[in-house]
């Protein structure tokens, strides 16, 4: 039987650890990481799209909800002017398909298409030379280009932070069999049955409006993530602990 030890759930953030709470850790990577929009010229550039925005980036940094779908559509006629002058950079469509897809707001199906020719795995692959961080960035770029394809005017979808337990940075590359992440790898696996396997299910950022009820069946899940979801209530269990 699966005990729920600690949840703790925040407007639409939840995060769900089955093991002690003081072994979670969740690291914030150093700049130039495989993380999206994570990078020196992803920030410079998310912050002059910001400022057409008439927000602040550091405001952004700590509440990206104060940019809102109504705001960015208002402005993206300058923002694709921005995006035209710096089409030879790929980091300009890591930038503006990020905030398109937190907000919630239109995306041109060129503009789509031209993101998704900018964001492949096997033009970066060469380049990462930690093994650690090239697993990671092919994570990264995996949920960022399925939620890119997904994304449809009014639908919010956020592109993953991976999460890291007892502080440990290799634990997507040496446990991957054992981690679950994205919607379509929790289908996937709930159809072969490899659900029941897993110790790790990430599904940020996929506009749940509830926990897929197969998590509740799985005896050995150590950490389930839904951060950037639509979860505002949880009844699964009596077995629950609630942080407020």
């Amino acid at each position: 039987m699966l005990i729920y030890e600690r949840i703790f759930i925040n407007s639409n953030i939840i995060v769900i650890i089955l093991k002690d709470i003081n072994q979670y850790k969740k690291v914030s990577m150093a700049r130039g990481s495989a993380r999206i929009l994570d990078d020196d010229e992803e920030i410079d550039l998310v912050t002059f799209m910001l400022d057409a925005c008439g927000i602040d980036y550091s405001d952004f940094f700590y509440n990206e909800r104060i940019l809102t779908r109504e705001n960015l559509e208002k402005n993206f006629k300058f923002l694709s002017k921005m995006v035209s002058n710096r089409q030879s950079r790929k980091s300009v469509y890591f930038v503006i398909g990020y905030l398109i897809l937190i907000t919630g707001s239109n995306m041109p199906e060129d503009l789509r298409q031209s993101i998704l020719n900018y964001t492949k795995w096997e033009d970066e692959e060469s380049v990462w030379l930690n093994k650690n961080k090239k697993i990671e960035r092919k994570i990264y770029l995996k949920d960022f280009r399925k939620k890119i394809l997904k994304h449809t005017s009014s639908q919010k979808l956020h592109p993953i932070r991976l999460i890291y337990l007892n502080g440990k940075d290799d634990l997507y590359a040496k446990f991957r069999e054992e981690i679950i992440i994205g919607i379509n790898e929790y289908h996937e696996a709930c159809n072969t049955g490899k659900i029941f396997k897993a110790k790790h299910i990430n599904l940020q950022g996929w506009g749940l409006k509830e926990i897929p009820k197969m998590i509740f069946k799985i005896n050995n899940l150590e950490s389930l993530c839904l951060e950037y979801n639509l979860l505002q209530e949880v009844h699964p269990s009596r077995e629950l602990e609630f942080w407020d």
